[in-house]
């Protein structure tokens, strides 16, 4: 069971990876390049990150959203700000 789980997130993980680079070749010279949303709901940036950035997504207490996209790479990330107002609040 645990290698079919494993075997079916290396296909999925395959597939984003394949409609982020189809994504990204389908742009425009003129479209800003390697982020945004792929299969309509998985964010993806894979431009190099700036400190800016990763304070944003891991902590900012502006961003009620506790699992924004992430800083480098596609997926989520954590915004811990969120996260412990959250907690707090329970």
């Amino acid at each position: 069971m645990a290698s079919m789980i494993r075997r079916l997130t290396q296909v999925l993980t395959v597939v984003v990876i394949l409609a982020v680079l189809y994504e990204e070749l389908r742009k425009g010279p003129d479209s800003e390049r390697w982020h945004g949303r792929v299969l309509g709901f998985v964010p993806y940036d894979l431009r190099p990150p700036t400190l800016r950035q990763v304070r944003e997504t891991y902590w900012n207490p502006n961003d009620p959203r506790i699992f924004p996209g992430r800083v480098a790479g596609i997926g989520w990330g954590v915004n811990f700000a969120a996260l412990f107002d959250r907690i707090s609040r329970m």
